[in-house]
């Protein structure tokens, strides 16, 4: 492998970070050979992403044969994925039976009168800023929120919460070359006590979420991991996102709701079917196949019943009200 892979990833566009990124997956499965690649990446949640990182590395290493063949690999994972349920790994199942959407709520609960009393400490703020836009059903990543910065100008380059209109614009993100810009609406109450509260504790960053030890520093992927696992949430945001889409889906939300929540978390809806929607307990017990992607809840239970049969579906449904 050239000593300027890096180099040349960066000169190709790529950020320094997704670079490095790129150069350690490429390193990790040590071999192209087509078969070394499918066990590498087999059974791994970011399969795709990861082989995308192996076949641009593969690319810049001056084997573009073997890139054309991999990439025709990742075309044919790429084609086939958005189309059937998968069931959640046991990490998955761990992770989202540890924070039911149930404790998200009961958590706002009992963070909000703290921080409107003043008893709230800095730590405590800073985790209820998540906990409150989760529970206001703004299950976005992780990105959205540390990215975001308090301001009155609507400046192109930033993600913005201005605290007086309560408007969050979200312009930059994980999937931002395929989606727009969102706009959420955050309520004023939240505003003024995010307001309240930094002006307490003095911020000195422009940024929603700061370091917990230094509110002048900002935070990066890495430590806004730790710091929601450290918090009473105790799981990420992609775990979060898993509940919150299988709750909506499990109290019968219909296609104009699984639109509009596919809009505001920044993806399509086929990701939310094949994704987001592995923790509900109605796809998971019919195990059924979604072929559109507007269907709703009445439709799915008619492919539940003739994979399944109508007595399994309707112990099924009285497992779910039990």
């Amino acid at each position: 492998m050239p000593d300027n892979l890096f180099d040349k990833l960066v000169g190709s566009g790529l950020k320094p970070s997704s670079a490095k990124r790129y150069v350690s997956v490429y390193k990790r499965v040590g071999s192209v050979d087509v078969d070394t690649v499918k066990q590498f990446i087999d059974g791994k949640k970011s399969a795709t992403s990861m082989l995308a990182c192996i076949v641009s590395c593969c690319r810049h290493d001056g084997n573009p044969e073997q890139a054309d063949i991999l990439a025709g690999l990742l075309k044919s994972m790429m084609e086939t994925r958005g189309t059937e349920y998968v069931r959640p790994t046991e990490q998955q199942v761990a992770d989202t039976e540890a924070c039911p959407w149930s404790k998200i709520l009961s958590l706002e609960s009992e963070y909000t009168p703290k921080v409107k009393s003043g008893d709230a400490s800095y730590k405590d703020f800073l985790h209820w800023i998540v906990i409150r836009l989760m529970s206001k059903e703004y299950a976005l990543r992780s990105q959205d929120f540390f990215t975001t910065v308090i301001s009155t100008d609507d400046d192109e380059d930033e993600n913005t919460l201005n605290l007086e209109t309560g408007e969050w614009k979200i312009r930059h993100f994980k999937t931002d070359g395929k989606y727009p810009m969102r706009t959420l609406k955050v309520d004023a109450e939240t505003c003024d006590l995010i307001k309240m509260s930094r002006e307490k504790f003095r911020v000195v960053s422009n940024r929603l979420i700061t370091q917990i030890m230094d509110n002048g520093k900002t935070c990066d992927t890495a430590y806004f991991s730790k710091f929601l696992r450290r918090s009473p949430l105790g799981v990420g945001t992609t775990a979060i996102r898993n509940v919150y889409v299988s709750h909506q889906v499990d109290s019968g939300c219909d296609a104009a709701k699984r639109e509009d929540m596919a809009k505001t978390m920044g993806h399509s809806l086929a990701t939310q079917h094949t994704t987001y929607s592995k923790q509900s307990r109605t796809l998971d017990l019919a195990n059924i196949r979604i072929p559109e992607e507007k269907d709703d809840l009445t439709t799915l239970l008619k492919q539940a019943i003739e994979k399944q049969g109508h007595e399994n579906v309707k112990m099924m449904l009285q497992m779910l009200v039990s």
